[in-house]
Order: C-alpha cells, then structure tokens, then sequence
C-alpha cells in the first residue's frame, strides 16, 4: 500500500485531534432538548460522522471515496443551519411524522432554497461561509458525487498532495461551522470561547477559501 504522504500525514493527525475536542467538549454536552435543537445536533452528529469516516478513508489511501464525503458533510452542515435558523415549527413537526421515501414532504427545500432562505435570516456569519464555501467547492463536489471527470482523473493519474490536505481542510471548516451553532444552542459564554481557541489552535488544518482550488 502507498505510504502517506508526511504533510497529509500530518493535516490527518490534527483533523483527528479536533475532531476529538469538537466531539468531547461541545457536541456529547447537554443542550436544551427542544425539537428544533434535537435536530440541529442530529445534523451535527450526521456532518461529524461524514468527516471522521472521510479521514479513516484517508488514512487507508481510499481517496476518492473519502473526496465524495465532503458534498455529503456540506448539506448536513447546510441543513443543521437552516433548521436552526430560519425553517418554521410547522415544518419541524413534519420530521417527527413516520416518513414514506416515495411521499417525503413537497416543501422539502433542496440545498439552494435553504442557502436562500438563510440569507435572509437575520443572522450573519453563517450564511455568508455557506456560500462562500458552496461557491468555491460545488462543481467539484458535484463531479465527485456523479462520478464525472474530475474523480476519473484523479483515480488515474493520482491525487496532489496538497488536493488531499485541502479536503481534509474543507471538512474541519464545515465541522466549526456547525459546532458555531451547538455552542449558540448551549447559551454558554465557556463553550462560545473553546470554538474561538479551537479556530486559534487549529489554523493549519482550516482553510482560506480565496485560496482553494477545484477538488
């Protein structure tokens, strides 16, 4: 098996480490147990399973696969924030109701009506890193997912080293986005503060989005 590359290497050894302090100190914590928070930590916990599960694929070279994570993380992120910020209590309820695949709700929003509707929620902050996020990473994301061009390529003729620690950077990213809200739902001024060091701490494995390239 190919060896690890010693910058992914290192970029994989931090992701886990953060991962870590998100999960123990913010995510297992109590919140208010309303339905809306339930669900908010319900996406949280689904983009931090995508995230660990990418970078178990990364340690075992399983690079495309580990890729085609991060679309997948970037709409669990997108619908957290949106069910936390601006989806109404009628349409919450409807996420308790036993569900039919063929009869799922008709105003079920896709990814670019929750982008919208959360930019015109009166917060900022979230909606302008989704959409900044979205802007830079989504034809890529989406050729992964579809299995298009761009993962073809890379299977053949291999994937750049610093395309593997970008990834990995894009999914920590989107990890503090959604923990930004876990910390807002546990009104605790502490857990507000832990984010701002983790982001303090954790600056080389978080990315610059003006500097990303298509994945």
């Amino acid at each position: 098996m190919k060896s690890i590359d010693t910058n992914v290497e290192k970029t994989l050894d931090r992701s886990n480490a953060l991962y870590t302090i998100i999960l123990h100190e913010i995510y297992l914590i109590e919140h208010e147990s309303s339905f809306k928070n339930t669900l908010t930590k319900c996406l949280s916990g689904i983009s931090f399973e995508h995230s660990n599960s990418m970078m178990i694929l990364m340690a075992t070279n399983n690079y495309t696969t580990a890729v085609s994570l991060l679309r997948l993380q970037y709409e669990a992120v997108a619908r957290g924030l949106w069910l936390y910020f601006t989806a109404k209590e009628t349409f919450l309820d409807k996420y308790a109701a036993p569900t039919v695949v063929k009869k799922l709700p008709s105003d079920f929003p896709n990814i670019t009506d929750m982008i919208n509707e959360i930019t015109k929620a009166p917060v900022k902050g979230p909606r302008e890193m989704l959409k900044a996020f979205k802007d830079v990473t989504w034809s890529g994301m989406n050729s992964y997912v579809h299995n298009g061009f761009l993962p073809i390529e890379r299977f053949l003729n291999g994937y750049p080293n610093e395309l593997l620690v970008q990834i990995m950077q894009s999914s920590n990213a989107l990890n503090i986005m959604i923990t930004t809200v876990l910390t807002r739902m546990s009104g605790d001024i502490n857990k507000v503060n832990i984010v701002k060091h983790i982001q303090d701490d954790f600056q080389d494995c978080l990315p610059k989005l003006e500097l990303m390239t298509q994945i």
